[in-house]
């Protein structure tokens, strides 16, 4: 990380300010009741991301979740890919999940789940990866873009929330603009190293 000053910009895709119809069966009681993210900014221009979704399957049986993340960017200067690693996938005791990642598109894929084996009600995914040149350099500052929570779900995002730990060398103020795209409620804490948003 070459400069001391950040400019975040986070998107989100929660259900409190966004509407969707969906397919009947999605439509009967899915749902993602949580949706919270931790990211650490490395002094290296990566970070490492930790995602706990709690999903609700309601009464539908389902072999799990796919979570697609953009990996690929079309920019002034061309196509710009990120060095994308899923570190684990566990449950909320530590559980391993089986998992596979794939390519489709602009996303990196990852399915989660056992054939044949389903399960009902809420489930909690947290999944670790880390993804090396996440910060953009410009002359004056660098800059975060993160989808927080992607574009891809065909069901709602009730509650979402992100914290992201800057590291060692730059303090909180070196954060001069927050730019939250989607949403228009949002409550920001900062501390020396450290910035929560709640939704």
């Amino acid at each position: 990380m070459r400069r001391k000053k950040i400019k975040l910009i986070l998107a989100f895709l929660v259900s409190a300010t966004i509407l969707f119809t969906f397919s009947s069966a999605l439509a009967q009681n899915e749902k993602i009741n949580k949706f919270n993210v931790e990211i650490t900014i490395n002094s290296d221009s990566s970070i490492m991301v930790t995602e706990k979704i709690a999903y609700d399957f309601g009464t539908q049986n389902r072999r799990g979740i796919y979570r697609d993340i953009p990996y690929r960017y079309e920019t002034e200067k061309g196509i710009y890919k990120l060095d994308f690693r899923v570190q684990n996938v566990v449950d909320e005791t530590g559980s391993k999940y089986r998992y596979e990642t794939s390519t489709k598109g602009d996303y990196i894929s990852i399915k989660i789940g056992v054939p044949n084996v389903y399960v009902t009600g809420e489930n909690i995914y947290i999944i670790t990866y880390e993804v090396g040149g996440a910060l953009n350099y410009f002359d004056e500052h660098d800059e975060l873009y993160w989808n927080a929570t992607g574009n891809e779900w065909s069901v709602n995002i009730y509650n979402a929330s992100v914290k992201i730990s800057l590291p060692q060398n730059v303090k909180s103020e070196a954060i001069f603009s927050v730019t939250i795209i989607e949403l228009s409620l949002f409550i920001v804490i900062s501390t020396l190293n450290l910035f929560i948003f709640s939704f």
